[in-house]
C-alpha cells in the first residue's frame, strides 16, 4: 500500500511540475505574442499617421492651389457650373429644331450642345461677322443665333455652343495670330447672341497652342465679361516640356486664369470605357480640383451608356455627351 501511495505521490507531483512548466511555456509564448503584436500594431500605427499627415497635406496642397478669383487676377467666373448637356444640332434633316429641344425638355434634362462650326471651320449658323469679313455669302438659310438661342428659352435650356477654332490649327503663327481675332469676334458674337457659354475645342495640346486660346480667351472676354468660355482638355494634360511626363499645374493655373471652366476628353484618340475610366482616375485630382466637364461621344449609344454609368458611379455630375 505504501509503495502504491509513493508511486501515485510521485505521478501527481510530476503532473504537477509538468502543468507549472506548461503554464510557463504558455506564458512566455503569450508575452511573445504580445510584444509581437504591439511593435506590429506600432509600426501600422506609424505607417497609418504618415497616411493621415500625407492625405492632409494633399488636401491642405489642394485648397491653397484650388484655383480662386484672387488668384487668378481678373479672371470673370465663379466656381464651374455642374451641368448634364445633352446633343442636338441647330439645323437637321427630317426634324425642326422645336421638336429635338422639346424632346430633351420632356427627358428632365436642362442643358443642350450644339455646334457653332464644323471641324473643318463651315460656320454652322448666319453670322454677320464672318458676313462682314467675307467668311460667309448673306445668302443663307442657316439660324440666325438669336432666333435659335429664344427657341433653347422657350423649352428652358441652357446653350452651350461648340467650336472647333479649326483656323488656329494652322501651322504657319502669323495666320494663327490673324485667327486669333477672327474666333474671338464669332465667339463674342455667339455669346451676345445669348449662348449661355462656348465650349472651344483646343485643335492641339501643345504649349505654345495654348497660350494662343489663352490670348482668344483674354480677348472674349474684353468683348463680352460677363460670357461663358471653356476649354475641352485631352488626355494626357498638356505639358511645357515634351520630354516630361509630369503634369504642367503651371500651364494649367494660366489657362484657368482665361477660362471659365474645363472639359475632358477621356475617349481621346479613340480610347474604350475602360481606357476612359482609367484615365478619369489617373486624373482625378485635377477632375476634383477643377470640376472638369467629362465629354461623352454620343455616336456610340453603348459606349456612351458605359460613360455615364462609369461617372454615376464615381460621383461625377458634370456631363456633357457631345454631338455626333
Amino acid at each position: 500500500m505504501n509503495g502504491a501511495n509513493r508511486q501515485r505521490r510521485r505521478v501527481s507531483y510530476r503532473q504537477r511540475v509538468y502543468r507549472r512548466r506548461k503554464i510557463k511555456y504558455i506564458s512566455i509564448i503569450c508575452v511573445i505574442a504580445l510584444a509581437a503584436l504591439f511593435v506590429i500594431f506600432l509600426i501600422i500605427g506609424n505607417i497609418l499617421d504618415r497616411k493621415v499627415e500625407d492625405t492632409v497635406a494633399r488636401l491642405d496642397e489642394l485648397e491653397s492651389n484650388a484655383p480662386h478669383s484672387s488668384d487668378t487676377g481678373e479672371a470673370p467666373h465663379a466656381a464651374p457650373k455642374s451641368i448634364h448637356a445633352s446633343p442636338t444640332a441647330l439645323s437637321a434633316e427630317g426634324t425642326s429644331l422645336d421638336s429635338r429641344l422639346a424632346a430633351i425638355q420632356s427627358s428632365g434634362i436642362t442643358a443642350a450642345c450644339f455646334e457653332l462650326d464644323s471641324k473643318d471651320g463651315v460656320l454652322l449658323y448666319s453670322s454677320p461677322t464672318a458676313q462682314d469679313l467675307g467668311y460667309q455669302s448673306t445668302d443663307t438659310s442657316l439660324w440666325h443665333l438669336k432666333n435659335a438661342i429664344a427657341r433653347f428659352d422657350a423649352h428652358g435650356l441652357y446653350a452651350i455652343g461648340i467650336t472647333h477654332v479649326s483656323r488656329l490649327d494652322d501651322t504657319d503663327d502669323l495666320a494663327r495670330s490673324a485667327a486669333i481675332g477672327y474666333h474671338s469676334a464669332l465667339i463674342a458674337e455667339a455669346l451676345r447672341d445669348g449662348v449661355d457659354e462656348v465650349l472651344v475645342i483646343a485643335p492641339s495640346a501643345e504649349p505654345q497652342r495654348l497660350e494662343e486660346l489663352i490670348r482668344l480667351a483674354d480677348e472674349v472676354h474684353r468683348l463680352v465679361p460677363d460670357g461663358k468660355i471653356g476649354v475641352s482638355l485631352t488626355y494626357p494634360l498638356p505639358e511645357y516640356e515634351s520630354t516630361s511626363k509630369e503634369f504642367s499645374d503651371e500651364l494649367l493655373t494660366k489657362l484657368w486664369s482665361s477660362f471659365d471652366f474645363f472639359a475632358l476628353d477621356v475617349c481621346a484618340g479613340g480610347a474604350t470605357a475602360d481606357e476612359a475610366e482609367s484615365r478619369m482616375g489617373e486624373l482625378l485630382y485635377y477632375v476634383l480640383r477643377y470640376n472638369m466637364r467629362i465629354l461623352i461621344p454620343s455616336g456610340d449609344p453603348t459606349l456612351a451608356e458605359e460613360l455615364a454609368s462609369i461617372c454615376e458611379q464615381r460621383g461625377f455630375k458634370n456631363l456633357q455627351f457631345m454631338p455626333q
